[in-house]
């Protein structure tokens, strides 16, 4: 749900945190339709993690469904891989 995304991803971030855990995520590079990005990620983790990485990607990303007549079934996207290091 959008509306809890927000609080959904810090409290990932917090837990992953708190127990010391590497946190890998993969994100679209833009904003993603919960109204997160991953500089939401970042910046929630900055003084939590002892350092972040990002590297970003292009990928084709499937569809589920696409046809050729109506949308295609794969789209070329950016994603970005995100570590967290504890």
């Amino acid at each position: 749900m959008k509306s809890k995304a927000s609080s959904e991803a810090r409290e990932l971030i917090d837990i992953c945190a708190e127990k010391k855990l590497l946190l890998v995520l993969t994100f679209p590079s833009a904003t993603a339709s919960n109204g997160l990005s991953v500089e939401d990620f970042l910046a929630h983790g900055l003084k939590k993690f002892s350092s972040m990485e990002v590297h970003e990607v292009r990928s084709d990303f499937s569809t589920l469904g696409g046809n050729k007549k109506h949308r295609a079934a794969r789209q070329e996207c950016g994603e970005a891989i995100a570590t967290f290091v504890p």
